[in-house]
């Protein structure tokens, strides 16, 4: 093996002289390589490597040539099918200079009733036969003609099979790289096949002779690919089989390889027991391949009367992204789609759905990640399906119909429409989100062609993934199901059939819009009501204004509604509301937006964060941190102190917030105090100069739950009003001295859950 390599494998590197020229109306390439390789193969053939060389050939080549061998790159026919014309041919052509050839030996090729004849170099050269097949022209046999009898042969091919003595010199690198890489390109050509296969059985050779197993398994699949071409299969299954052997069957691509042939030999039974061992060999993260392979077990199984076969689970591809925004957009271990790739999205005429992205790390678990969603549909929102047993995604119609009797959310399709602009995508970016507040995080893009399914995806550039401390060691926040907006998802949850324009930017000068998401919602009742006690039921939405900056130099305005945290309603009109703890700082921010200057939080198990609160806008709201043990009642300090606060509070004209977990046990026993002490009519001058209770502490308790069902919990929590009325008839009066709040008090012998 040894000898052979240093007899027939050899590099040859361009020198400096190489270059493509124009002559006789033809595309030329001559060097001083090709001048040594061509004297080297006329010394064999004065050495009687052929029988009828003469010196009389050599001189017709130099009559017609002169003294420089040259390679035919294009004939002057090609020419006039091309749009550059000889020219352009020239100038595209330099780019073969540097670019490496081999000659694989000598060849003859004889006419024979004109007993014309020639002699030839054989040459390989990977990137002219890929720039041929680039500017349009067919498989063309290249080589460098030593010499002829008469006249030159035009009309014989000059490949592999010309050869003479069987022998082929080619180097290592180029073989096994390049070389392979310009026959799979030609792999499906049926009038080369043979001229493929002939070289190919001549690679084998040095490649079995050099023991290099990754070159003998690549040239077995390339020859198999070839003898599928042909429909050759009796002969491509041997070649399978030593592929399996020489990978011990450890190799995925071959044991599918070898699949594919028995199903075209109807040998079913043994295709199924080669597709299932690459697949627990594939990695789950090669979607398509396993696609594949899942199919084609299908049809065996239904070529053999089996039942369906169910697929197994995979885990779902990791989406490329269509283009770097900046920022934070795209990390080094984000994939992106190559500038080929992004066309088929961009400007291929293929009809690309545009989604909301949601960031699916989120969904689902109470601890966010990078964002939090405030106005969810449900925990869980549906992207995609897969048909186990078709082995394939749903198209979007069929993923919409599917889902719509299970009322499971599905991500909001905003657009469908084919010749996207990078431009259009990105001021869908500076839209307001339908799930969180300010901006959008990303929108997916999605295809469906009969290739299959293909998705991609534009974040902002500043979008951050991923946790920057661990969560145990911040706040935990819990993303938000808006029950209302929940109701109308509707009008999101199906594929827009007209809907082909994509949604405007936000109004930078005037900065309105209007984002009422869904059009037959429901109709809310005004914020404030008249009188004693709104129904908790009912949604309550505020308007907040927005501002968000999309980019450097930018900045849009915009009005955001924002649905009010769930159990809320006023239990003195335009004085004091209960509700349920505040999800996210939107809710304080529509707080504030609608006069509230104070929050009671009566939650010992979780506090709000304190950036929530603070100066806004000139605006102030203060949060009193009351911490109340679940289901007991607050102690007579607590109370006290909590009703200075919420007089004073009403008193400059402000709102106050009470709120627990749920709405119901510890902020409706401080509402029921509240009614005690000031009756139905709220907070005022009148009702702050009666002395004791406005009313008895039964009947507080009644009117409170005939507008807010299933306040007060407990019985401890009753007997506390009782003792609370008696306190205040004791007082008849309040301090108005500002003190620290009262810590919270187990009550001695009760447990958590009295």
């Amino acid at each position: 093996a040894g000898a052979l390599r240093r007899e027939v494998l050899r590099a040859m590197a361009m020198s400096a002289s190489a270059r493509v020229y124009a002559c006789k109306g033809c595309v030329f390439y001559s060097s001083a390589a090709l001048k040594s390789a061509a004297d080297a193969a006329t010394a064999q053939l004065e050495g009687g490597a052929l029988a009828d060389w003469s010196e009389n050939w050599a001189q017709n080549r130099r009559c017609r040539d002169g003294e420089d061998v040259h390679v035919t790159l294009v004939h002057a026919q090609e020419l006039r099918g091309l749009s550059g014309g000889l020219q352009g041919a020239v100038a595209s052509a330099q780019a073969l200079v540097d670019s490496s050839w081999a000659d694989l030996g000598i060849g003859t090729a004889e006419e024979k009733q004109s007993k014309q004849k020639c002699a030839f170099l054989v040459l390989c050269w990977p990137a002219a036969a890929l720039w041929r097949r680039d500017i349009g022209l067919p498989w063309k046999d290249l080589h460098c003609t030593l010499g002829f009898a008469g006249a030159d042969v035009h009309s014989q091919p000059k490949g592999v099979a010309s050869l003479i003595g069987g022998g082929v010199r080619i180097p290592e690198a180029l073989a096994f790289r390049g070389l392979l890489g310009a026959l799979v390109v030609h792999v499906n050509e049926a009038d080369r096949s043979e001229e493929l296969l002939r070289l190919l059985g001549m690679l084998q050779v040095v490649a079995d002779e050099a023991q290099r197993r990754p070159w003998q398994v690549k040239l077995l699949r390339l020859r198999c690919k070839l003898l599928a071409a042909q429909n050759s299969y009796e002969e491509a299954l041997p070649c399978a089989d030593e592929m399996i052997r020489l990978t011990a069957g450890e190799n995925a691509e071959c044991l599918a390889t070898r699949a594919l042939v028995r199903v075209k030999l109807l040998q079913f039974a043994e295709a199924m027991e080669d597709i299932q061992r690459a697949l627990s060999i594939l990695p789950r993260e090669d979607l398509e391949k396993r696609i594949h392979l899942l199919r084609t077990s299908r049809h065996c199984r239904e070529q053999l009367g089996l039942a369906p076969h169910l697929g197994a689970f995979f885990k779902f591809p990791r989406t490329a992204h269509l283009m770097d925004t900046g920022g934070d957009a795209v990390t080094r271990d984000d994939l992106l789609l190559s500038q080929d790739d992004a066309r088929h999205f961009l400007d291929s005429g293929v009809v690309v759905f545009v989604e909301e992205k949601i960031d699916g790390a989120n969904l689902g678990i109470s601890i966010t990640h990078s964002l939090q969603y405030t106005r969810l549909p449900g925990y869980f929102v549906a992207f995609d399906l897969y048909d186990r047993y078709a082995e394939r995604f749903f198209t979007r119609q069929e993923l919409h119909a599917t889902l719509r009797p299970t009322r499971i959310p599905v991500v909001p399709i905003l657009a469908k429409k084919a010749c996207l602009s990078k431009q259009e995508l990105l001021e869908i970016l500076d839209t307001p989100s339908l799930f969180r507040d300010g901006c959008k995080e990303g929108v997916y893009l999605r295809t469906e062609t009969e290739a299959g399914v293909r998705r991609c995806k534009v974040v902002r550039r500043d979008f951050v993934q991923g946790l920057m401390f661990h969560w145990t060691a911040t706040m935990q926040k819990k993303n938000a199901v808006d029950h209302q907006f929940k109701l109308g998802y509707d009008a999101y949850s199906e594929a827009p059939d007209t809907k082909e324009a994509l949604p405007s930017a936000p109004d930078e000068e005037s900065g309105a819009i209007s984002e009422e998401p869904i059009s037959d919602m429901r109709p809310r009742p005004p914020m404030v009501q008249e009188g004693f006690g709104e129904d908790p039921s009912l949604s309550y939405h505020v308007t907040v204004k927005e501002t968000v900056h999309p980019g450097p130099g930018r900045t849009v305005h915009f009005d955001r509604k924002i649905n009010m945290q769930r159990n809320f309603s006023f239990l003195f009109a335009d004085q004091v509301a209960v509700s349920a703890i505040p999800k996210h700082e939107g809710h304080i921010r529509a707080l504030r937006e609608i006069g509230f200057t104070l929050v009671v939080s009566l939650t010992e198990e979780r506090r709000l964060p304190p950036e929530w609160f603070g100066p806004r806008d000139e605006k102030v709201i203060e949060n009193l941190y009351v911490p109340v043990l679940d289901f007991h009642p607050p102690t007579v300090e607590q109370v006290d102190l909590i009703l200075r606060r919420v007089t004073d509070a009403v008193r400059r004209r402000g709102k106050v917030l009470l709120h627990c977990m749920a709405g119901v046990g510890r902020a409706g026993t401080v509402a029921a105090c509240l009614l005690l002490r000031f009756g139905v009519d709220g907070i005022n001058e009148s009702t702050l100069a009666t002395i004791g209770t406005a009313m008895a502490s039964n009947e507080a308790i009644r009117l409170l739950r005939s507008k807010r069902p299933h306040s007060m919990e407990s019985r401890c929590q009753e007997e506390f009003l009782r003792s609370y009325a008696e306190h205040l008839w004791r007082t008849a009066s309040f301090d108005s001295g500002e003190e620290k709040p009262p810590a919270s008090r187990r009550v001695p012998g009760e447990g958590r859950r009295p």
